[in-house]
C-alpha cells in the first residue's frame, strides 16, 4: 500500500497534470491483494504438506518397526541389586557411554551427577529399557544377577518405578492418578499414602480431598503438587527399584524441602537411583557417581568426594555459593 501511494504520489509531483483519483489507487491496491493472498495460501499449504510428510514418516516408522514382545508374567519381587558391567552404548556410531562399571547394592540410594551430555539419562534409559543394547554395543546390565534382556519389557518393569522431571498426570482425580494401575487401593489407603509423603496440605487445599478433579497434565496443580502425586503413585505401586530423573530441577527451595521429605519416605526399603541437578538432593546418598563425557570419573559418598576435591567438589561449591 505504501509503495502504491509513493509511486502515484511521485508521478503526481513530476506531472501535475496527471490526475490520479483515490479510486484508481484503491483499485491497484485491491488487485495486488488479490494476487498476493493466493500466494500466501499456497506457501502456507506447502508448509503444512512438509509437516504432514514428516509426521507420516514417523507414523510408518513405528508401524514398520520390529514389534515388541508384549507378553507378561508375574515374577518375584526384586531384591534391588543393579550392576552395569563394562557398558558401552551409542545411539549411532559414536559411543555415549564408555566402559561404565557400577554396582548398586539393594536398599541403597545412588546419586548420579554430571554436566549436560555426560550420559546420566542415557544410563537410566537403558536400565528402564527405553533403549536396548544392540549388536554394536558392549557389556550388560544385571538386576539380581539376571540380564534385563531375558524378560519382556512389561514383565521386567513390573517392579520398577520412575519419577520424571515433568510429572505425568491423567485427567481424573487425585485418587485415580495415585491408583493408576493399582485399582484395589481403597480411599483410606490413598489418603494414608498422601499423608505419609507429607501431602496433608494438598488434601486441606481442596474441599473434595482425594476426589478433586484434575485436568489433563495436572495443569490446575502446582509443579510441587504434581510431583507429590507422582511420589504417591510410586508408593502405591511399591516397586523394588525407584528411578528419579531430575525430579527437583525446576522447583523452588520450599517445594524442594517438601519433595525431599517425600523422597525419604519412598526410598525406604528399596533401591533408589537419583539423577540430580541439585546436589543437595543427594547429600545423604549411600553412593554418588560422577559422569563426564560418558565415563565414570568419581565414585563415593558426599564426604569422601568433597575430600577428593575434584569435579564433584567444584560442582558442590558452585551451587553452594
Amino acid at each position: 500500500t505504501a509503495a502504491i501511494i509513493a509511486y502515484f504520489g511521485y508521478r503526481q509531483l513530476l506531472s501535475p497534470e496527471a490526475i490520479v483519483t483515490a479510486g484508481v489507487i484503491y483499485a491497484y491496491n485491491d488487485y495486488i491483494g488479490r494476487i498476493i493472498t493466493p500466494l500466501f495460501m499456497l506457501f502456507r499449504e506447502l508448509g503444512n504438506i512438509e509437516h504432514a510428510i514428516v509426521k507420516t514418516n514417523r507414523f510408518f516408522t513405528i508401524i514398520d518397526s520390529e514389534k515388541e514382545d508384549s507378553s507378561f508374567q508375574k515374577t518375584h519381587k526384586y531384591n534391588g541389586k543393579i550392576e552395569f558391567k563394562n557398558l558401552w552404548f551409542g545411539y549411532s556410531e559414536r559411543y555415549v557411554l564408555k566402559g561404565i562399571d557400577l554396582t548398586i547394592e539393594p536398599g541403597t540410594m545412588c546419586g548420579i551427577v554430571g554436566h549436560t551430555g555426560s550420559g546420566k539419562s542415557t544410563l537410566m534409559n537403558l536400565l528402564m529399557r527405553f533403549y536396548d543394547l544392540k549388536k554394536n554395543d558392549i557389556g550388560q546390565i544385571l538386576v539380581d544377577n539376571f540380564n534385563i534382556l531375558e524378560y519382556s519389557k512389561r514383565t521386567y518393569r513390573q517392579h520398577i518405578g520412575i519419577i520424571l522431571q515433568e510429572p505425568v498426570l491423567f485427567r481424573g482425580t487425585i485418587a485415580s492418578n495415585i491408583r493408576y494401575g493399582n485399582d484395589k487401593l481403597s480411599d483410606q489407603e490413598v489418603t494414608d499414602i498422601i499423608e505419609k509423603i507429607g501431602g496433608s496440605d494438598l488434601l486441606k487445599k481442596f474441599s473434595d480431598g482425594i476426589n478433586q478433579r484434575i485436568v489433563r497434565g495436572g495443569e490446575n496443580l502446582s509443579l510441587g503438587e504434581r510431583q507429590l502425586i507422582s511420589f504417591g503413585r510410586v508408593l502405591a505401586a511399591n516397586p523394588s527399584i525407584l528411578i528419579m530423573d531430575e525430579a527437583t530441577a525446576n522447583i523452588d527451595t520450599g517445594t524442594e524441602m517438601m519433595i525431599q521429605k517425600a523422597l525419604n519416605v519412598v526410598s525406604k526399603d528399596r533401591t533408589v537411583i537419583v539423577i540430580a541437578h541439585r546436589l543437595s538432593t543427594i547429600k545423604n546418598a549411600d553412593k554418588i557417581v560422577v559422569l563426564a563425557s560418558g565415563e565414570k570419573i568419581e565414585e563415593g559418598n558426599h564426604e569422601s568426594l568433597l575430600k577428593n576435591n575434584k569435579t564433584y567438589a567444584s560442582m558442590y561449591r558452585a551451587q553452594s555459593n
